[in-house]
């Protein structure tokens, strides 16, 4: 269990994580690290021993903020069936708050899907939710996660403005290749934890 600190900071990310959908990923997380949260995600361990659901609850019990993308509902190239895990996630956190304890009860949500009312046509119970529309942007993408974590922290200072965080975002894609060379990585197949340490990096830099 996470400790206080730790739950007020954190935010679970619920996204597909095709290479199509890697850019809007990336955006997401380069956020929350700009806006000083923490990103958490599934992706960050890859231990064989671990059942992924527990992992995935155990992410959400420790996460005070939840951002779930459910627009990937294409039917499957190879089965012609859709994906149901990131409603099925979505509704996991959305459980925790509602029936969970007083901790819990204080989590936030972010629904992001891509085309406005489309959610309404696959997951008409959400309808009373406000559903962020991003149309496959990262501009869009960084605006709304800048926005929605600057509403949450009630009080002090407002966090860096969106164009700012989108503008270092473009220049940090730009020079990612450059800084995995030093490593010997691939910019295009980093997971979850390279690039959180390279985004992080090149935060604190241009601070």
């Amino acid at each position: 269990m996470a400790t206080k600190t730790d739950f007020d900071t954190s935010v679970f990310i619920n996204c597909p994580f095709d290479d199509d959908y890697k850019p809007l990923m990336w955006a997401i997380v380069f956020a929350i690290l700009s806006c000083g949260f923490s990103p958490r995600s599934a992706m960050e361990e890859n231990d064989a021993a671990a059942i992924r659901l527990d992992k995935i609850k155990s992410l959400i019990e420790d996460s005070r903020m939840g951002i779930h993308d459910i627009s990937r509902t294409e039917l499957d190239k190879d089965s012609n069936l859709p994906r149901f895990n990131m409603p099925f996630e979505l509704g996991i956190d959305l459980g925790a708050r509602e029936y969970g304890n007083r901790e819990l009860q204080r989590k936030k949500v972010l629904i992001f899907d891509s085309e406005k009312h489309r959610f309404q046509k696959f997951l008409s119970d959400i309808a009373g939710q406000d559903i962020f529309i991003h149309e496959n942007s990262t501009s869009k993408v960084i605006a709304k996660v800048r926005s929605w974590l600057n509403n949450i922290q009630a009080t002090g200072k407002p966090l860096l403005g969106a164009e700012k965080i989108e503008a270092s975002f473009k220049l940090f894609y730009v020079e990612l290749p450059n800084m995995c060379k030093d490593l010997a990585l691939d910019h295009k197949q980093l997971d979850f934890k390279d690039f959180v340490y390279f985004a992080g990096a090149w935060i604190e830099s241009t601070a």
